[in-house]
């Protein structure tokens, strides 16, 4: 049973949870890649602080925008309970 829970709780901890990819116009074209947070309460029902795409694209018509819960990000909404939910926010021009 030990084992068991273990694996579990590994396999939780090296996955993602979700990752979601818009590609606008062409997609990435300049190989650089932005990264910030979007910070949500009681599991994402409520946004604190989301990520400017418009600033983080600087008005680039070909880019690619991934949402991901990481596995840090997962672990800290764990460990709130769901009380306070990170997301990573992925931009590649």
């Amino acid at each position: 049973m030990r084992k068991l829970v273990s694996a579990c709780i590994i396999v939780v901890l090296l996955s993602s949870c979700f990752r979601s990819t818009i590609t606008v116009g062409e997609g990435p074209k300049l190989n650089q890649e932005l990264t910030a947070k979007n910070h949500y309460l009681v599991y994402g029902l409520f946004p604190v602080k989301t990520a400017d795409i418009k600033t983080m694209t600087a008005g680039s018509s070909h880019y690619e925008v991934e949402l991901v819960m990481t596995p840090l990000d997962a672990v800290l909404a764990s460990f709130t309970g769901g009380i306070y939910v990170p997301q990573t926010v992925i931009v590649k021009k």
